[in-house]
C-alpha cells in the first residue's frame, strides 16, 4: 500500500476540489439523507445540527485516469522496458502485473505514482466532474 504524505494528500484535494467547484468554494455542505423528512430548522428530521452528511468519491479510475496517467509517465520515464497496454490491464496493483512481466518492473512501476506531482496532474475522466457537482447540489 502506498500511503502519500500530508501535504501531497492536502495538495491532491485542493486540486480536486479546485475543479469541482472553483477556487475558494467549501463543497462538504449540509445534505440531507434519503427520504427522511425536515424539520423546520430545515434539518432533516433525525439529524443532529452540525452533523454533516460526507460522500466520499474514490479519485483512481472514478474522478481521475490512474491507468492512463500511469502508462504515459512510464512509458516517458522508461521508453525501452516492456509495458502493459490499457486493454491488457488487469487487477488492483499495476505493479503486481509490471512485475510479472519481469521482477524489476515492480519497483519501476512503484516509482513512477510515487513520484512528484503524479495524482496532481492526472487527467479527470469524462463525466466525474460533473457528477460530483451534481451531488454537491442535491438536498435529499
Amino acid at each position: 500500500m502506498v500511503v502519500l504524505p500530508a501535504a501531497v494528500t492536502r495538495a491532491v484535494l485542493q486540486r480536486t476540489t479546485s475543479l469541482l467547484f472553483g477556487s475558494g468554494h467549501n463543497p462538504f455542505k449540509t445534505i440531507s439523507a434519503g427520504n427522511m423528512s425536515s424539520t423546520s430548522s430545515g434539518r432533516a428530521a433525525g439529524q443532529s445540527e452540525g452533523k454533516r452528511l460526507r460522500v466520499l468519491v474514490d479519485m483512481d479510475g472514478v474522478l481521475a485516469d490512474f491507468e492512463g496517467g500511469f502508462l504515459r509517465k512510464y512509458r516517458a520515464r522508461y521508453p525501452e522496458e516492456p509495458h502493459v497496454a490499457l486493454e491488457d490491464r488487469r487487477g488492483f496493483w499495476v505493479s503486481a502485473q509490471y512485475g510479472q512481466l519481469r521482477s524489476d518492473l515492480c519497483e519501476k512501476a512503484i516509482s513512477i505514482w510515487e513520484s512528484k506531482n503524479f495524482f496532481l496532474e492526472l487527467d479527470p475522466l469524462p463525466g466525474g466532474v460533473e457528477a460530483v457537482k451534481e451531488m454537491a447540489k442535491m438536498e435529499k
